[in-house]
């Protein structure tokens, strides 16, 4: 579901994470060899980018944390390096890169997409690329690899392993769009869709 900005105020802040223009991100690219001529091989853009990333280490820590501070401390967390990479991807001219967030907590039988003191939430994020003419893919920042998205089983084995619990909640953004997903299924076909030229 896609949900509207202009409605949620939250929607807002998370679009607010995935920055094009923010210098980091222009610093990345440069140093990365520049955005991409028309022609150039696309998954090597991404290579560049990511062998660039890979001296910001993750770390396991909780909320948004600025760019500058990422790149300065050389760490980060999931949300941070992922919304870095994504912002660069748009940089180049990459239009269809999102970031992923998988996560579920349970509070009294509901699912909740928020912590708090009587419920835990876990989540991760990945970066998803998808670049024309071949499949998604997609990046934990722990490792910082390009990986194909693979099938709707391993897609929803990865989420799983990052939100162990019984219901996971996706969501898919980047810094104009935000989508709301009540499970990987329908997260994936997304996906997929968007892959297809959808």
């Amino acid at each position: 579901m896609k949900l509207d900005p202009n409605r949620y105020s939250a929607v807002q802040r998370w679009l607010g994470f995935v920055k094009p223009q923010h210098p980091i991100v222009q610093r990345l690219v440069e140093e990365a060899g520049g955005s991409p001529a028309p022609t150039q091989d696309t998954k090597r853009t991404l290579e560049l980018l990511l062998e660039r990333i890979r001296a910001i280490r993750w770390i396991g820590t909780q909320g948004w944390e600025p760019f500058e501070k990422a790149w300065d401390s050389k760490r980060g967390n999931c949300i941070t390096l992922s919304a870095l990479l994504v912002s660069a991807l748009l940089a180049c001219g990459f239009c269809k890169s999102y970031v992923l967030v998988a996560g579920g907590g349970l509070l009294k039988q509901a699912l909740v997409a928020v912590s708090s003191p009587r419920g835990l939430l876990t989540a991760h994020a990945w970066a998803l690329a998808v670049l024309s003419g071949g499949s998604p893919f997609i990046v934990d920042p722990l490792r910082m690899v390009a990986e194909e998205l693979g099938s709707v089983e391993a897609f929803s084995a990865r989420l799983k392993l990052a939100a162990p619990v019984d219901q996971i909640w996706v969501m898919v953004f980047s810094n104009r769009e935000f989508h709301l997903f009540a499970n990987p299924i329908a997260c994936y076909a997304y996906i997929s869709r968007l892959a297809q030229g959808g």
